[in-house]
């Protein structure tokens, strides 16, 4: 595992998703280190000075490739008030520092199928995984279910879409709360993300290895489901750091 290298970045673009959801593009001020595929940064809104120590942080997906380091994406919903501060104060032109990389909940590199189950902004780790596949022209299965509250919370959904018509194997599945359907996808399903349901369209026949990102309660919810299926714990991996 890489060393976490500290670096300061300038904000260009600060866009408001939905009520208290936002993604911020960062463009490093020095080189960015090499990460992998769905790894995370920490952020730290105030100046860091290197003869003190790193200022209160938070950790973040990045949501964006590793093959696109001029930029670096982050979403975020407000949660407290470090989040808060984020949705009051970051605009364009500010400077932050960012420290990376980190974790283990990565792109896999053998070719066999993936199964992404996304909750909310747990889908920013996925956006990393999919424009990594996309740059690098990688051709394997990738199933993506993805959960939210209503049709204003489906980040990044134009991307997702062309995802559908340019990547093989790509198949998209996206489960509504509440509000209309229609403006999301064709397909596009009122409820949560049920497990039996997800099992019956996978197939769980070619060893695919199930990603889980979201909120805590719906990853210990779903990895719960899909041990109790039968499905191996080591084809199970979760994204825990929140």
């Amino acid at each position: 595992m890489p060393t976490p290298i500290k670096i300061p970045a300038m904000v260009e673009e600060a866009t408001l998703h939905a009520e208290g959801v936002k993604s911020l593009v960062l463009r490093p001020l020095k080189k960015c280190p090499a990460f992998r595929p769905g790894q995370f940064l920490h952020l730290a809104i105030d100046p860091y000075d290197p003869s003190f120590n790193w200022p209160e942080s938070r950790v973040f997906s990045i949501a964006s490739s590793p093959t696109r380091r001029d930029r670096l994406r982050v979403v975020f919903s407000v949660k407290g008030t470090f989040t808060k501060r984020m949705y009051d104060e970051i605009e364009p032109g500010k400077q932050l520092f960012v420290k990376l990389p980190y974790g283990r909940f990565t792109f896999p590199e053998d070719g066999r199928g993936i199964v992404l189950i996304a909750g909310g902004t747990g889908i920013t780790p996925f956006i990393s995984f999919l424009e990594y596949t996309i740059d690098k022209g990688i051709s394997r299965k990738i199933s993506l279910f993805y959960g939210f509250r209503d049709p204003a919370h489906f980040l990044f959904g134009s991307f997702l879409r062309e995802c559908r018509k340019t990547l093989p194997g790509f198949e998209l599945s996206c489960f509504v709360e509440s509000g209309e359907t229609a403006s999301v996808d064709d397909n596009a399903e009122k409820g949560i993300i049920p497990v039996k349901g997800v099992l019956e369209k996978t197939g769980g026949t070619d060893e695919e290895i199930f990603f889980l990102a979201g909120p805590p309660g719906m990853i210990t919810s779903f990895r719960d489901g899909l041990s109790q299926s039968g499905l191996p714990t080591d084809r199970i991996v979760t994204d825990d750091w929140e």
